[in-house]
Formats: C-alpha cells, sequence, structure tokens
C-alpha cells in the first residue's frame, strides 16, 4: 500500500483530453444545460410580470426548452441561433402589441355617440334675416352631443356672450354656416352638428374625435 498510486489520467489522456475539442463542446454544452434549465423559470416567472400575454409565454417556455434539448444533442449547433432569433422576434412583437402596434393601430376608445344634422328654431325672430356674406353676431352655447342627457346636452365645452363672423365664408364650422343661414334678429335656434359639419377627427380642446355637437344659437345682429 506504499507504493505510488497510479495516475486517474494517463499523460496522453489528459492531453488528448485538453485538445479534444468536441470534448470541450460538450463540456461547455453541459454547463449551458445547467446554466438555462436553472434559470428558465425565472426567466418565464420574470415575462410573466412585464404582463406579457400568455402566448408569449408559452412560447417562451416551449422555447427555452426546445433550446435546452438543442444544446444537449449533436443539433446544438444547428438549432440553437434558429431558436434565438424565434424568441426574440415573439419577444418583439408582443413589445409592439403593448405599445399600441404604431401610430396606424385602430382606437380601442368608443365612438362618441351620433345624430344627423338638425336645426330646430326655438323662438322666431322678428329682425334682419341673415344672409350669405353678411357679417352676423350671436350668442351661443355649445355641449357635447349625449342622448342619455336631458335635451341631449352633454358636457359643455364653449359659450360666448358676443361673437361676429362673415356668414357662410368658412370662416366657422359648415354647421354653423348652414345653421345660422335664414335666422332673423332676436330669434334662436338649436343646432345638431355632426362630426362631417363639425370638427371631424380632430381633437379640438376638450372636444373629442368625432363628437356630435349641440349649440344653441341665438342671433343678435345682423350688418
Amino acid at each position: 500500500m506504499t507504493g505510488a498510486q497510479p495516475e486517474r489520467f494517463g499523460a496522453a489522456s489528459k492531453t488528448h483530453f485538453i485538445s479534444d475539442r468536441a470534448g470541450w463542446a460538450r463540456f461547455l454544452a453541459w454547463l449551458s444545460v445547467c446554466a438555462t434549465r436553472a434559470v428558465m423559470p425565472y426567466e418565464i416567472l420574470m415575462l410573466a410580470l412585464l404582463n406579457l400575454t400568455p402566448a408569449v409565454i408559452v412560447i417562451a417556455a416551449i422555447g427555452a426548452n426546445i433550446y435546452w434539448i438543442a444544446l444537449a444533442t449533436r443539433l446544438r449547433t444547428l438549432l440553437t441561433v434558429p431558436v434565438r432569433i424565434a424568441l426574440v422576434a415573439a419577444m418583439l412583437m408582443t413589445a409592439y402589441a403593448c405599445s399600441g402596434g404604431g401610430e396606424n393601430s385602430p382606437s380601442t376608445t368608443p365612438a362618441p355617440p351620433s345624430a344627423p344634422y338638425s336645426a330646430t328654431d326655438l323662438r322666431e325672430g322678428t329682425g334682419a334675416m341673415a344672409t350669405q356674406g353678411r357679417t352676423v353676431t350671436v350668442s351661443y352655447t355649445g355641449w357635447l352631443y349625449d342622448p342619455a342627457k336631458p335635451e341631449s346636452k352633454g358636457a359643455q365645452f364653449d359659450s360666448s356672450a358676443n361673437f361676429s363672423f362673415p356668414l357662410g365664408v368658412g370662416r366657422v364650422i359648415a354647421g354653423w354656416d348652414q345653421g345660422v343661414l335664414g335666422m332673423k334678429v332676436g330669434g334662436q335656434r338649436r343646432l345638431v352638428i355632426p362630426p362631417n359639419l363639425g370638427y371631424g377627427s380632430q381633437m379640438v380642446g376638450s372636444i373629442p374625435p368625432n363628437s356630435t355637437l349641440v349649440f344653441d344659437v341665438m342671433l343678435l345682429a345682423v350688418n
């Protein structure tokens, strides 16, 4: 028992092990497998905490397992790169979807309630008539159209006791050029103006895009 212990590896074996690239590759693959299997549950948990869609979490889990299998087989060189690309693409697509999908994505905001154009006289005037090209002076109040509210008047967005403009030349919204025409001084008219005769898809002040508007307009003067 006092004799020299035999070497576990001979010199030739050591040289062969160190110079054998396939052996080193298998050893590194084994380390990668251990690391991948160890951190994979935490990676999937992080994906869930980031509020990614369930489909992407499932894709990530499947991809991680395929990656593990690829590392443990001779197909690792063939599969690991495509799998990595697929995982990165899936995450990028999800991030793009979560951010709204770009400027051209359809909005999920419900469209405001709408109604057709109408002009209803609340009080007939007795003075001069508003005709195209003349400057008219009015007082008015504007509301967002809301059929659930009394007289369909939702949130008030504007009011003026004295506002002048040339009629019929495009200085105001088309619904006003059309609705004030024919009024007489002293008269009051209610206008229901759909988006195509109002501000359309524009956001103007507190008026949301595609809003139908309600105006009570009183004609004060015609010049």
